[in-house]
């Protein structure tokens, strides 16, 4: 056959295609393969009709096979990247959508695609910037715009989707989607009012459920009522119906007469509910709008009533049942039991009537998940699930031992009178959002509704989880999932809820061997969320010995509630004040909360109980040598050693005190200890490499140094970057990627050897911090200077080049003993201009004086407290005649200045336009413009040491000399312009701040 003729058989096979028979174009499809088993056209073809028709792995055979042999089909690589989404295998679907993104950069299918793949993985920022990205790219189609608002929405980010509905509504106003999405939003904000009007967009949307009522009255719009008919007509599910029913009565009592369209099912409900008020059951607008003056939708009623939380009444209920119902089903219910606590029970959201509901899946529970509930004693559970439930019930019972209450008289699908008895005859009613919530609520019944995680996934915007008590319905209760799909959390809540409301209630439910017993099995389960739950619940009734205050304190400790756990431990010293480590954790926790003498106190009174507690001397010895007590801490560390000399933990603490203590070979005999024990301990190689370059020992130093990486806490590592790490090869002719590590003063630290490995290397490309790129570029115009970022910029991912180098390789090739350090004037360059403007500034304000920046603080999150001063410290030195003192203190210092100043009188010179923790080549340039620079070790030291400015560092005594100041110096060789004043004790500056002020006042007279 002729390439023309099988042209012309795959055009009549796509024309079958185009018209929609399929079948028909299929056996064409496969007619041809069977011929030519190799036509790429016919192959796609045939895939793509099995995708549509069901055949995802058909679909995805050919669909491959075809593009493996002509990748340019058009069309097919976007069937191959739908066929893998049909699949769920998202990480193949990401990697198809990416490529048809990158050759159409405008295809709204592809980035919906690939953001779609992309939440699957949950890469949401991801997600989220593709979407952004493609919405920019085609300002006139709003689709990307709602796929991101859904995207937040899902996602449970309200401030996110508030922004980005905003902005697409400017773009496409009146949007009913978009004005949708910033109606939840704004609702999430508490901003009832902005919400409610756009909220009015509902019954436009693509997802609206129900048609708006066309009326040939007016429909009301707050106006007074007085003297007018109004007729409310109910919308959207039975739920809403319900919960809009509770500005009804208000409504009616302020018209001349107000007539109630509604579901026939509530019909007997809302009459007796509401007496006043005429109920029907039509939805035909003319006969609704006979006689009347205005009409409504019941969901618009809250506009004009409930403007904010503040207007929503204070009342228990607002629907009545029918009151022999109630006491004949309970009668019923209770029959042979003592004092019984009934509960209704429902977990299921579904379709009613063929009426779908959105995201049903998402608000529904497994009851077999619900064992803790069921298993508490004395509660009697009644269903009040709709639908066919017997399945579930009866897994219920074989697996709880629970017989529910199936009450086959009623049935919430038909008349809801008989079934708002039944729920009103209940003490508790426990449920996942649907309408037993709303029927349970509007009747005043205690209730706990568990629901999913966020908006998106089913957690409907009216129930205002974040308020307690729900502004609907005040003796309702919202339970929320702390992560989706996950619902063991929200289901320990509710069952320790069901304890507590039965234990007010009276019920004989014994709660203590309950609760007990519940946080063993989430104990034994791994699930410390809800383990807390149980303990926090047995502590408040009671039950709590010392052992469960101890863990409970832990939980909360673990999860960052450091408040928390110190309240429990208050209560267990007062219950248990012999048990040394309820003292012990209290310590703990006073010392993660700063408050440092509390936590000796309180280690010194487990020590009173038991003074050989190798844990207790331990965290007493680290308390002391954080208060810069490093003698004391170092007694209680050895005893706590000998105490328990296996214990790594406490070696480490020793180790490290006696490296702060200047007593080298001691602390390197206690890391090798450690190392002997666990020859991969982390922190024992990182300290003993601290140690050894704090003495000046570069060669076993450096090489540990790279332990550090392994640690938790650092910011970079090797493996983000490609090039093999440096490994003592000469670096002539090599092409070499240099990168900083840590805060702003370790990176300014490191670019000292910059110049180094300029002068060995053929090119080198140098990573920052974004902060230092501007400087960085100017001070190494040799170098290719780029922010340290992810993605890496380009130069960072060049293939050429050969090797990377961090502090710890810069080290070993240029530092491999003191006489390495180059003293060099000035490394770094600050802004020529700015410098000399900032400098005329600050000399008009000094009036002659020798200009001096001061820097007070350290904001280092492990030892800033050792490092810093304060302001009052400072007092003698700020009253040296000929000297104007300039701030250069990073940070917000307005109280310290302030408060100083009407302390002492003295004020410093302040710049509001200069921000170290934004622009630091204006920092550079402001500390260029002065004479000397008087600080403690923090940033501004090594920005000053670095341009050459002369530089007078305050080093702490022990824990606040960081250990590249070298012990025993009182010179850097990092910067040849700094000079080193130790304090005698951490904390205690009287001695160095006398010193300095002599040397400053010599300073003064020299340059005279």
């Amino acid at each position: 056959m002729t390439a023309a003729a099988l042209d012309q058989e795959i055009a009549a096979a796509v024309a079958l295609h185009n018209a929609g028979q399929l079948d028909a174009a299929a056996a064409r499809y496969r007619d041809i393969l069977r011929r030519h088993p190799r036509q790429p056209h016919a192959m796609a073809f045939l895939g793509a009709i099995n995708r549509v028709t069901g055949n995802a792995a058909e679909a995805r055979r050919l669909l491959s096979q075809a593009l493996a042999l002509d990748p340019t089909l058009p069309g097919m690589r976007l069937e191959l990247a739908l066929t893998l989404t049909a699949q769920n295998d998202w990480p193949a679907a990401e990697r198809e959508f990416r490529a048809v993104a990158a050759a159409d950069p405008r295809s709204i299918l592809a980035a919906r695609g690939l953001a779609a793949a992309l939440r699957k993985l949950n890469r949401v920022e991801e997600a989220a910037q593709v979407l952004a990205t493609v919405a920019d790219q085609v300002p006139g189609d709003p689709q990307p715009v709602i796929d991101l608002c859904d995207l937040w929405r899902e996602a449970g980010d309200m401030a996110r989707l508030l922004a980005v509905s905003t902005a697409g509504l400017a773009r496409h106003p009146d949007h009913a989607d978009l004005r949708a999405f910033r109606a939840e939003a704004l609702f999430a904000a508490g901003r009832l009012a902005d919400a409610w009007a756009d909220y009015a967009a509902r019954f436009s949307t693509a997802r609206a459920a129900i048609p708006p009522l066309a009326f040939a009255i007016p429909e009301w719009r707050g106006d007074s009522l007085d003297g007018r008919a109004i007729v409310i007509w109910g919308e959207q599910g039975l739920g809403d119906e319900i919960l809009h029913a509770g500005l009804v009565g208000e409504i009616a009592a302020s018209a001349a007469r107000c007539r109630l369209s509604c579901a026939p099912r509530l019909a007997a409900l809302f009459r007796r509910s509401f007496p006043g008020v005429e109920v029907v059951t039509t939805r035909e607008p003319a006969q609704l709008a006979a006689g009347m003056d205005v009409h409504c939708p019941a969901g618009s009623l809250a506009r004009w009533r409930r403007p904010d939380f503040a207007s929503f009444p204070a009342r228990d209920k607002y629907l009545v049942a029918d009151p022999d119902r109630v006491r004949a089903l309970r009668a019923r219910y209770a029959a042979g039991r003592d004092r019984p606590f009934l509960v209704g029970v429902a977990w299921r959201s579904a379709a009613v009537m063929q009426e779908p509901v959105p995201n049903a899946a998402d608000k529904s529970l497994n009851l077999a998940e619900w064992g803790a509930i069921f298993a508490v004693p004395g509660a009697v559970f009644v269903n009040l699930q709709y639908g066919d439930v017997r399945a579930d019930l009866a897994g219920v019972r074989q697996g709880f031992g629970v017989e529910v209450i199936a009450d086959a008289q009623i049935d919430p699908l038909g008349d809801l009178d008989p079934f708002a008895a039944q729920v009103a005859a209940m003490d508790l009613v426990i449920t996942s959002s649907n309408t037993a919530a709303h029927m349970a609520g509007a009747l005043g019944v205690p209730t706990l509704v568990l629901l999913p995680r966020t908006i998106g996934l089913g957690r409907r915007w009216y129930w205002f989880a974040d308020r307690t008590p729900c502004p609907w319905y005040p003796r309702l209760r919202c339970l929320v999932q702390a992560a989706p799909g996950r619902w063991s959390d929200v289901i320990a809540a509710a069952a320790v809820a069901l304890i507590d409301a039965a234990v007010a209630a009276g019920a004989p439910v014994a709660p203590l061997p309950y609760l007990r017993g519940l946080a063993k099995s989430y104990q034994a389960a791994n699930l410390p969320a809800e383990q807390e739950v149980a303990l926090d619940a047995l502590a408040r009734h009671g039950g709590a010995d010392a052992g469960a205050y101890d863990q409970l304190a832990r939980l909360r400790k673990r999860r960052g509630d450091l408040d928390g756990a110190l309240a429990v431990l208050e209560r267990a010293v007062g219950d248990y004040p012999e048990v040394p480590q309820l003292h012990n954790q209290r310590g703990t926790v006073l010392a993660a909360l700063g408050r440092e003498a509390d936590a000796e106190a309180a280690y010194h009174a487990g020590l009173a109980h038991n003074d050989r507690s190798a844990e207790l001397h331990n965290n007493l010895g680290t308390t002391l040598r954080h208060r810069g007590r490093g003698a004391e801490a170092l007694e209680h560390y050895r005893t706590a050693a000998a105490l328990d000399p296996e214990n790594l933990s406490i070696l480490l603490n020793l180790g490290g005190g006696l490296s702060e203590a200047g007593r080298i070979d001691e602390a390197i005999a206690i890391f090798d200890r450690i190392l002997a024990r666990d020859p991969s301990h982390i922190d024992g190689h990182y300290n003993r490499a601290i140690t050894n370059l704090m003495r000046g020992r570069f060669a076993e130093g450096w090489r540990e140094f790279q332990w550090r990486w392994k640690r938790p806490a650092e910011n970079v590592r090797p493996e983000f970057f490609a090039p093999p790490l440096w490994s003592g090869q000469d670096l002539a002719g090599k092409n070499v990627l240099v990168y900083t590590e840590q805060g702003i003063g370790d990176e300014i630290m490191v670019a000292t050897m910059v110049p180094d490995v300029l002068a060995a290397a053929k090119r080198v490309v140098l990573l920052c911090s974004e902060r230092l790129v501007p400087l960085f570029a100017r001070s190494f115009p040799q170098a290719i200077v780029g922010q340290r970022a992810v993605p890496l910029p380009a130069a960072a991912a060049a293939p050429d080049l050969d090797v990377q180098m961090s502090m710890s390789e810069l080290g070993a090739c240029f530092r491999k003993t003191f006489a390495d350090f180059p003293r060099r004037a000035r490394l770094l360059h600050a802004d020529p201009d700015l410098t000399r403007r900032l400098r005329a500034k600050y000399e008009a304000a000094a009036s002659g004086k020798l200009l001096v920046g001061i820097s007070w603080r350290s904001a280092n999150p492990v030892v800033g407290y050792q490092k810093s001063s304060t302001l009052d410290d400072w007092a003698g030195l700020l009253t040296t005649p000929g000297a104007a003192f300039v701030n250069l203190q990073y940070g917000d210092t307005a109280q310290d200045r302030a408060d100083f100043a009407r302390a002492t009188g003295l004020s410093l010179i302040h710049d509001d336009t200069v921000d170290p923790l934004k622009d630091m080549d204006a920092a550079a340039a402001q500390i260029a413009a002065l004479d000397l620079v008087i600080s403690v070790s923090n940033t501004t030291v090594h920005t000053a040491g670095a341009l050459g400015v002369p530089t007078w560092v305050l080093l702490g005594a022990s824990r606040g000399s960081l250990w590249y100041w070298f012990r025993g110096r009182d010179e850097s060789p990092w910067y040849a312009g700094v000079r080193l004043f130790a304090a005698d004790r951490d904390r205690d500056w009287t001695a160095v701040m006398a010193g300095v002020a002599g040397e400053l006042a010599g300073e003064i007279a020299r340059r005279a």
